[in-house]
């Protein structure tokens, strides 16, 4: 699926892990870049913002 975002790895490059924001930003480029399929991107995204409402 990193078709969807040809500028992926830069975009990785500039954001660094600084922030919990950034994190989150890398663990979502991340799903992009290792999803073979739209369900498994679905998947990933959904366990990324699940991980958001869990104090």
């Amino acid at each position: 699926m990193s078709e969807l975002l040809p500028n992926l790895e830069p975009l990785a490059a500039l954001l660094g892990h600084a922030t919990p924001a950034k994190a989150d930003a890398h663990a979502l480029l991340n799903a992009v870049a290792t999803a073979a399929s739209v369900d498994e991107l679905d998947e990933a995204i959904g366990t990324i913002v699940e991980s958001w409402r869990t104090p």
